[in-house]
This record gives C-alpha cells, structure tokens and sequence, in this order.
C-alpha cells in the first residue's frame, strides 16, 4: 500500500498486516496490548500479519480478531 491510497476498508482479517492496521487504525494498538502483543518493539512488524502474531503468542484468533474489529470501528 503506497501512502497516496485510502485507508482499507473493510474488516481486519488475519492476512491483515499489523503495522498497516496500526497506522490505519491506532485504537487497535490497545487490543494489542490487552493480548501481551507489544508489536511497536518486534522486528517482524512490517512484515508479520494478525495470524502470525496470534500463532507465535498461542491467541485465540477469532477472539483477536473480533477484537479488533471493534475497536476499528469504534463499536
């Protein structure tokens, strides 16, 4: 995604990039932190999508995800 395009929108899904959902969406960055994911320190960032972040720290994904979604979305 260059910086010259919209914001996504749509869900965040687990292909979803953590660090274009954080600059997307900052309240996600919260979530992150309820779950024990300090993603602002890892080396993977840029590249690591929720999936991966949920698979590496033994998450519920779905829980994650919805999550997420919400505080997106502001609901």
């Amino acid at each position: 995604m260059t910086k010259r395009q919209k914001t996504p929108k749509g869900p965040i899904t687990a292909a979803t990039r953590i660090d274009e959902m954080l600059r997307h969406h900052p309240a996600t960055a919260a979530v992150l932190e309820r779950y024990g994911l300090n993603c602002s320190d890892c080396a993977l960032i840029a590249m690591a999508t929720v999936a991966l972040g949920a698979e590496r720290h033994h998450l519920d994904r779905e829980g994650l995800l919805k999550d997420l979604n919400r505080a997106a979305t502001g609901t």
